[in-house]
């Protein structure tokens, strides 16, 4: 079983997350429920095989999920010829599509009983081609913006995480109190950071960095276009509400 294997499995069945990384050891309470979505192993998925076999995942992790559901896509070059297609003609702009400006959030409870917003964690369900157009346009704006990314940010950096600034902070305090200095820190806690956003300066640094015009044009739309359902806590009906698609 793989380390991260394990890790889900100390999870699921002990509600605790074990830490040993940058100089911490420790265990931490995680109470969450867990949403997984796994591959086959070679991209192909062998109905003569077991699914545990399929996922190289042991059964022992396997057992904790109480849903598991198959999703098999079936090869077909004519309809992936015409999804290509129906892509490559929206970023051209040649064929417009509402339905890829649709989106529906969900709100889970991130512990039972939770009625306050704070205590939710919502997930945005969206067409299949949107994520394929978007993960496209993620790939080809990230090379432009690699560069402009300091060397010191940690947070939603490929290959870095908040345990390697701890690691930082962790050493820099240490050395000062062996020459006796004073260490000065701020800590700036952003919350409820989504849609408060100035999406006219996004644009503004995006065009700055000489991002395409028609990736450009998609992440415009994206913004100021979409259009999204949500279900309100006071009534059962769903409500819309036109609203930016990301946040940075």
């Amino acid at each position: 079983m793989t380390a991260q294997h394990q890790a889900l499995l100390e999870a699921m069945e002990q509600q605790s997350i074990s830490i040993a990384k940058a100089g911490i050891v420790c265990s931490l309470p995680a109470r969450t429920s867990i949403i997984a979505a796994a591959n086959p192993v070679g991209g192909h998925y062998n109905k003569a095989k077991t699914v545990s076999e399929n996922l190289k995942m042991g059964g022992a992790l396997l057992s904790r999920f109480d849903l598991v559901f198959i999703m098999l896509d079936k090869p077909d070059e004519e309809m992936d010829g015409v999804l290509s297609e129906h892509v490559m003609a929206l970023h051209a702009g040649t064929k417009s599509d509402k339905l890829m400006l649709r989106s529906i959030f969900i709100a889970l409870p991130k512990k039972p009983g939770a009625t306050e917003c704070e205590l939710h964690r919502t997930i945005s369900l969206m067409s299949h081609v949107t994520k394929l157009l978007l993960r496209i346009i993620m790939m080809r704006v990230r090379n432009k913006i690699k560069p402009e990314i300091a060397e010191e940010q940690c947070g939603f950096v490929e290959g870095k995480g908040t345990t390697n600034a701890i690691y930082i902070l962790r050493t820099l305090i240490e050395r000062a109190l062996e020459v006796q200095k004073d260490v000065n820190l701020c800590f700036i806690d952003y919350t409820k950071a989504f849609d408060r956003v100035r999406h006219d300066e996004i644009i503004k640094q995006l065009t700055q960095l000489k991002i395409d015009g028609k990736d450009l044009r998609i992440i415009k739309n994206m913004y100021w276009d979409q259009v999204s359902k949500y279900q309100a806590r006071c009534q059962t009906r769903l409500c819309t509400l036109s609203r930016p698609f990301i946040s940075l």
